[in-house]
């Protein structure tokens, strides 16, 4: 009797024991099934890695890129302007280098004359120009009234002139009285030379010359 309960536990722990073996063996081909996949996602994970360094090197090369294409904006810039100033120069040096013609010459000439004489009418002596003989060559080549006297000359514009003889009659006998200093300074010189004087019958101032 105590034989076959101890036969019993042995066939139980027997049939046991072969089920954990039958277990260990279906875990140990489980385990051995599963290692290519665990080798293929640990070539995932290190691919996923590899891709993560690509964006990141990627983003600082982007960086990169911008800023370079910042500085060649600017140096385009730089260079559009350097190019419209070089067009400036070429076209002033052609200015120099092309003669100008009379007209352009006197153009700048009476514009300058009035800047300088804004009652559009002076005694040479007063502008003293550097070379007295050529200013008055060249206002006479430019249209302007030239009036000469002794060791002086009245250089003036048409409408200026034109004004001062309308003018002249009702200026006072009295250079004094002449309010305006180009008009009494001008009006003097005529005096001088003859070529104007003060009537006293008719109470005017009359011109001799020529009106032009």
């Amino acid at each position: 009797m105590q034989q076959s309960k101890e036969s019993r536990l042995s066939n139980r722990f027997d049939g046991d024991f072969a089920k954990l073996v039958k277990m260990l063996e279906i875990v140990v081909k489980f385990v051995k099934s599963s290692i290519p996949y665990l080798r293929k996602i640990e070539a995932v994970e290190s691919s996923v890695s590899g891709i993560a360094r690509d964006i990141e090197a990627l983003k600082h090369l982007r960086k990169e890129v911008e800023s370079l294409r910042i500085s060649v904006e600017a140096l385009a810039k730089q260079l559009s302007d350097l190019r419209s100033v070089l067009e400036e120069l070429r076209s002033s040096e052609r200015a120099r280098s092309r003669p100008r013609s009379l007209e352009e010459r006197c153009e700048e000439f009476v514009s300058r004359f009035l800047e300088a004489n804004p009652s559009g009418m002076e005694l040479l002596s007063v502008i003293a120009p550097k070379n007295p003989a050529r200013f008055v060559e060249m206002a006479r080549s430019c249209g302007l009234v030239v009036v000469e006297g002794d060791g002086d000359a009245l250089i003036a514009v048409e409408d200026a002139w034109r004004r001062f003889l309308e003018e002249l009659p009702t200026l006072p006998s009295n250079l004094e009285e002449v309010r305006d200093p180009v008009k009494r300074r001008v009006l003097e010189f005529l005096r001088k030379n003859a070529l104007a004087y003060y009537d006293n019958v008719e109470k005017r101032w009359r011109y001799l010359g020529e009106a032009r």
